[in-house]
């Protein structure tokens, strides 16, 4: 895994907490990085809106208020509803095989209770679902909005796991 992927995992999954100061010294070490990789991706995090860059001070994780997130969640639920219109008109066969697997391997991570991997194969899923809509800007654009949510919907399923069991029932 690249030092932007473990970084942005420790922020989804909350192992690194909202408003907190990000310390190059001790990432780099917990990473086994030096800075200039970590600087990198904590440039593109800050891009993502997941951390915030402080001038001449460092980096914390960004906090999200109920505000933003309710702002994000009504513009993705658009872009994905229209990126599903689209993608039932362009989705070819071979897409549809591949994510009707991912899915069965969501279910069985949903069996084991491993909410890690359920929750980065349900992102496959949607990633898959607006790439098969066959238009790159919607694809850039959920993408980046995605990537702002992601920790929010991440504790979504870990706190909630009664939607986690509905989610599921409602994919099958």
């Amino acid at each position: 895994m690249g030092v932007l992927s473990a970084l942005r995992d420790l922020i989804v999954h909350s192992e690194l907490s909202p408003g907190i100061r990000l310390t190059e010294a001790v990432l780099c070490e917990r990473l086994k990085v030096s800075r200039t990789p970590l600087r990198e991706a904590l440039k593109v995090l800050s891009h993502e809106g997941l951390v915030e860059i402080l001038p001449n001070r460092g980096a914390r994780v960004v906090r999200l208020m109920l505000e933003d997130v309710k702002h994000l969640f009504e513009v993705i639920g658009a872009l994905e509803s229209f990126a599903g219109r689209l993608a039932c008109e362009r989705i070819t066969d071979a897409e549809i095989c591949e994510i009707k697997a991912i899915h069965y391997q969501m279910q069985a991570s949903f069996i084991r209770l491993d909410l890690p991997e359920y929750f980065r194969l349900n992102q496959t899923i949607h990633r898959r679902v607006v790439e098969a809509a066959g238009n790159p800007v919607l694809a850039q654009t959920h993408e980046s909005l995605n990537a702002r949510l992601l920790r929010a919907r991440y504790l979504a399923s870990q706190t909630d796991r009664d939607r986690w069991a509905a989610a599921m029932r409602d994919m099958s």
